[in-house]
């Protein structure tokens, strides 16, 4: 359990994500830079902010399967995949909900080929936030695309990413994470892995 100190900043974090804002926060793997994920003028931001290319989508994370199935709707062998491996994995749908607009912004969907990343977290600082807005957040690495390395730990983050967000959930700054999530997508019942 957090400490009082620790759960006024993720009560903030919430306060600010309410209000449309931007944060950065310790995910599963590495220090991420989100928002609501309905909030296309919020996610319009992050892209301008990691300078990052429109047609790279970024990913999503729900807290549960009840919230997932509101954006996509997963096939068996993704469910199996979501229930048997522990470590953090986000995979690419292409089965979009027919009203997964009401959940997200249709801003997030890859308009190369109509898919969507989402990864149901297992942080506890991610669940609580989403969890308390009942809304999915938005998850990409706090760094300039193509510039910088994903941010294992508080220190990696620019300045630059720092200083264009609205709050900081500076819960384990001195922790160093994993590495970014593997990625993958189920085509025709095999698992072909994006990210490793």
């Amino acid at each position: 359990m957090y400490n009082k100190k620790y759960c006024q900043k993720i009560n903030n974090a919430i306060k600010y994500l309410k209000q449309g804002k931007i944060i950065i926060y310790p995910t599963d793997t590495v220090w991420g830079i989100g928002c609501i994920a309905d909030n296309k003028k919020s996610i319009k931001r992050i892209f301008k902010i990691k300078r990052r290319n429109r047609n790279k989508s970024m990913i999503i994370l729900v807290n549960n399967l009840v919230l997932l199935k509101k954006i996509v709707n997963p096939s068996k062998k993704e469910l199996n995949i979501i229930r048997k491996i522990k470590r953090p994995i986000t995979i690419i749908y292409k089965s979009l909900n027919k009203n997964y607009h009401n959940v997200i912004s249709r801003y997030l969907i890859n308009k190369k080929n109509n898919s969507i990343a989402i990864r149901i977290t297992k942080n506890i600082i991610c669940k609580k936030i989403i969890q308390s807005l009942k809304k999915p957040i938005i998850s990409t690495s706090a760094n300039i695309s193509n510039c910088e390395i994903s941010p294992i730990n508080f220190n990696f983050i620019s300045n630059e990413i720092r200083n264009n967000v609205d709050y900081v959930i500076d819960i384990y700054k001195n922790k160093f994470f994993n590495k970014s999530s593997t990625i993958i997508q189920v085509i025709k019942n095999k698992v072909i892995t994006i990210r490793k």
